[in-house]
């Protein structure tokens, strides 16, 4: 059977009904431990022991899990954008940050691809006011230290000791 497979690897292979994913691999070398492997027909999810029986078109994808704001799971072609999960549209604007789950600073955008299996975090800024003599009200993002919002704000805040009236800490 005639199986095309999507990008990355943009190759057609031939196999024997009853072939799998593991027919594949070791005829022609081609690994899918990385990818969430799809019938672009169908929708189906492939493992490495699903009978291919007929002629097919693989895509291969990965998996964004979102967490937060957010509490979801999609599966993506690989190489396609973050933004292109219509799920995630309302978040793409200076009032969230979307970053990568287990490392905070990597913040990522609409034009992130997707090219490996990814958990991200959704988060919605909140307000900090800030009294005398400041008399500010500021969107920032929960976790963000002192020094942070020290340094997105400008603020010089050395001189003052600063109390979070909720915890008195």
């Amino acid at each position: 059977h005639r199986v095309t497979i999507g990008k990355p690897l943009n190759v057609v292979v031939y196999v024997r009904t009853g072939g799998t994913l593991n027919t594949i691999q070791q005829e022609y070398g081609h690994t899918f431990d990385d990818y969430v492997v799809v019938n672009k027909k169908t929708g189906d999810v492939f493992t490495k022991t699903t009978v291919i029986s007929t002629d097919i078109e693989l895509t291969l994808c990965h998996s964004v899990a979102v967490s937060g704001a957010l509490n979801a799971s999609y599966i993506v072609e690989h190489d396609s954008r973050l933004g292109d999960i219509k799920e995630l549209k309302s978040f793409w604007n200076n009032e969230y940050r979307v970053f990568n789950l287990s490392n905070k600073n990597q913040v990522y955008t609409k034009e992130t691809f997707v090219t490996t299996s990814i958990a991200i975090q959704v988060t919605k800024k909140v307000n900090v006011v800030f009294g005398h003599p400041l008399n500010r009200t500021m969107l920032v993002f929960p976790g963000d230290t002192l020094d942070e919002i020290q340094q997105e704000f400008k603020l010089k805040l050395d001189d003052y000791i600063v109390v979070n009236k909720d915890t008195g800490d």
